[in-house]
């Protein structure tokens, strides 16, 4: 009798917990936050600050042995994971300009992170030059 206790009560636990996780989305946030497009620009633009430090400044000033390509790739990966959120921030959701905008985005930073995965300095300037592009006719678009 007490051990089918125990297991009815994890059994609810589990569903508790299987429940829970439904309600996120794949960012954390719960489906009932909004996701503001002043975040996902912190993170893009700290993400882009740092991605030019490694590429442009750390190896002509030689602050570091060698070129930080881990960190160009982490820092890739954010403004990718970011430009996955840009179609669904507030005011944006559904403009199709924005989606193909953040698609865009997403590709030139995978670029980056794939090149840098491969330590190919060479292939890094170009997507990142790229990439600012795309992020200037997005603000050209909307000031923000």
């Amino acid at each position: 009798m007490n051990f089918h206790k125990k297991s009815v009560a994890r059994r609810v636990a589990i569903l508790c917990l299987v429940l829970f996780a439904a309600t996120l989305t794949p960012s954390g946030k719960s489906q009932a936050q909004e996701i503001e497009v002043a975040d996902v620009m912190e993170v893009v633009g700290e993400a882009y600050e740092a991605l030019v430090k490694a590429i442009m400044l750390v190896p002509v000033l030689e602050l570091a042995s060698d070129t930080p390509y881990g960190e160009i790739a982490r820092r890739a990966k954010e403004i990718e994971n970011a430009s996955k959120q840009l179609p669904f921030a507030d005011s944006l959701k559904g403009d199709q300009t924005v989606i193909a905008l953040s698609h865009q985005l997403r590709g030139r930073a995978a670029l980056l992170r794939k090149s840098a995965a491969k330590n190919n300095f060479s292939a890094l300037s170009s997507p990142l030059i790229d990439l600012r592009r795309t992020c200037l006719q997005c603000h050209s678009e909307y000031r923000f």
